[in-house]
């Protein structure tokens, strides 16, 4: 794939579902037209990446339509046995004799990719077969101490983050599989990136490897999700104004902002970023707060103790700022 000097195209999703299906339907077709008559000495076929953790249901509606092609990404693996959630490759037929069927589908992939982050559409020359067997080495990586993660990269918001981390080639020996992929990045706008024709990577089952700084800036990059994940399991119903990207938005400044006061341990940062949600986004600059902040950061205050303070005084400053509207 072509990432040393060329810039992904970017664009605004339209998510009004007649229209952005319709679009999006004009896209494919037109896409399919343009590479196959650049390439006439080979069809190419497309395939869409599911992130099923938000439709469990996927691979046995799948199943019980017996007539669209999908490998579970899993299968095979330590993680076989949690089918339902497990990464699924589909075979858009665009020719298909149940052209209904697939049209179907491909309006409900639809949907899912410009609702969420769970979609991935790669255009290939390969069978299904190979384009599975390639994704299938990029499920888990392994550190040098042989430690070994699992990793989501159907997520859309996580093959941009494993983007950001690899080099241009590993990134490249990744898209290898592909003619083109398009993925959704968190600011909604869709990207595209198209095949370098110079660029010559070979297909592979090998695991991946990843290196100790790697792993580090990917679990870094993902701390502010896995935070607004948990703080949403403390508070649930209390956060309910805030949609899951806004949540994110949130948390994240929030980390930043425990960052800024010195503030590095999981639970206090979650602590923190709890008040900054629940009762003001800027509750630090209240002077007593900021003064307990200060006193935490230079060790004259258990920073525990200071954050139960600052609870008390960020849940009152809340109240009369309510009580006064």
């Amino acid at each position: 794939m072509h990432t040393a000097n060329q810039q992904p195209v970017m664009q605004q999703v339209e998510t009004s579902s007649e229209t952005g299906v319709a679009a999006f339907t004009s896209r494919v077709y037109a896409t399919r037209e343009r590479i196959n008559q650049t390439e006439e000495q080979r069809a190419v076929s497309l395939f869409a990446l599911v992130d099923t953790r938000s439709v469990p249901e996927l691979r046995s509606a799948l199943n019980r339509l017996e007539t669209i092609p999908f490998v579970a990404l899993w299968d095979g693996t330590d993680l076989a046995t949690h089918e339902n959630v497990s990464p699924l490759l589909i075979e858009l037929g665009l020719d298909a004799e149940d052209g209904d069927t697939a049209q179907a589908l491909l309006k409900r992939l639809w949907e899912f990719s410009v609702h969420g982050f769970s979609v991935t559409w790669i255009w290939s020359f390969h069978e299904l077969t190979t384009v599975a067997m390639h994704l299938q080495s990029y499920c888990e990586y392994t550190l040098p101490d042989r430690s070994t993660f699992y990793v989501h990269y159907s997520d859309n918001r996580i093959l941009e983050r494993l983007r950001k981390v690899w080099t241009t080639d590993e990134w490249s020996r990744f898209a290898s599989v592909a003619h083109e992929i398009w993925y959704r990045q968190r600011s909604g706008e869709s990207v595209s990136w198209g095949s370098d024709a110079d660029a010559s990577h070979a297909i592979t089952a090998e695991p991946l490897v990843m290196t100790d700084d790697q792993h580090l800036a990917l679990l870094e990059m993902g701390y502010a999700d896995k935070a607004a994940m948990e703080i949403r399991g403390v508070f649930g119903s209390r956060l309910a104004t805030f949609s899951p990207d806004q949540l994110y938005c949130a948390v994240a400044n929030q980390i930043e902002r425990a960052t800024a006061h010195g503030i590095k341990e999981e639970p206090a940062v979650l602590r923190y970023a709890s008040f900054g949600l629940l009762f003001s986004p800027d509750f630090d600059e209240h002077p007593q707060i900021r003064k307990l902040l200060q006193s935490a950061r230079y060790g004259d205050v258990p920073l525990v103790q200071a954050l139960s303070e600052i609870r008390v005084i960020a849940r009152s400053a809340a109240t009369a700022k309510g009580a006064g509207r």
